[in-house]
This record gives C-alpha cells, structure tokens and sequence, in this order.
C-alpha cells in the first residue's frame, strides 16, 4: 500500500479516469489499478405549466432556457458528469422527475430558484430526500443571494449566495 500511495503521489490524476501501470518491485511484478469515480450532478428546472406560470395568460407566455443552469453545467462538466433537467420545457411532472433522480442517481442536485418556483424546489427536495438522503440538495439564484431563509428547508443542504459558477465548482471538489 505505501508504495500504491507513493506512486499515486506521482501521478495526476482525473476525475472518470482508469489508470493501470504495470511496474516490478523486488522481482515481483505488480498491477495498480484504481478507477476514479465521477461525481454525478444533476440541475433541476422543477415541473411547472404555463397554466401554473402565466395564469389567464397562459396562451401568449412563453419558455426560455435555464440559462444560469447552463452556466453551471458549463462549469462543472469539467469536474463531474452533468445533466440538465428542465421540467416546465418537458412539460415533466413530479413523477417523472423522481424517475429520472432515481435512474441517473446524483450526488449533488442543484435548482434555481424564483420565488415563485421555491415551493417547487421544496417539493423536488422533499421527493429526493425520500429516495436518498445523501444526495446532497444546493439552491441557488438571484433570490436565494437576496432571501437567506429560502435555504434553511430542512431537505436543502447548501445555498449559493451572488455568482454561482465559481463556488458551485468549488462545492462539488471539495
């Protein structure tokens, strides 16, 4: 083992990485080999209809991308296996997203929140919390950064407070 560890010492390794070398000690030969596990992460746009999102205006309201999700995962595909989960565009129900958190099985959830979406995310949360409570839950956005109490549910384990690109990748290495 202490020579596993000096020679691991010596390498750079990466997250999703296998790495094999096959190298002879006192005449012995042997084979390290150690895979790397990749962090999964999961960002949720929690499920939402037109209905519920515009009311009587529901005929002429429209979708728009989860452009601070995709920052997010633009930063943190570097660091882990991403995936994006936009309800309202799928028009995905609870049931669906708790199929889907049980298929992709996450480590980390993260969801932007609104506060007329923090309901959905408590919800969402509540739903994980039941199927794992070690996934951890992290809720983030411009009303989170101006309303702390949004994250003190007690299924939400982190809050990310003003620009969330940098501190969410430094949450998921740490």
């Amino acid at each position: 083992l202490h020579l596993f560890l000096r020679y691991r010492n010596t390498c750079q390794l990466t997250k999703g990485m296998v790495f094999a070398k096959t190298f002879r000690y006192k005449e012995n030969i042997y084979k390290l080999t150690e895979y790397i596990l990749t962090m999964k992460v999961l960002l949720i746009v929690p499920p939402n209809s037109q209905e519920e999102r515009y009311g009587k205006f529901s005929s002429i309201g429209t979708l728009y991308p989860p452009l601070g999700l995709a920052y997010i995962a633009a930063i943190a595909e570097k660091e882990a296996e991403v995936k994006i989960v936009d309800s309202e565009a799928m028009n995905y129900s609870y049931e669906d997203v708790r199929k889907i958190i049980e298929e992709f099985q996450p480590d980390i959830v993260g969801m932007q929140v609104y506060f007329t979406t923090i309901n959905r995310c408590y919800k969402v949360a509540e739903i994980i919390k039941k199927l794992n409570k070690n996934i951890k839950i992290v809720l983030g956005g411009a009303q989170v950064t101006l309303d702390n109490s949004l994250v003190k549910n007690s299924n939400i384990d982190f809050g990310i407070y003003g620009e969330g690109e940098i501190s969410f990748r430094n949450l998921i290495t740490a």
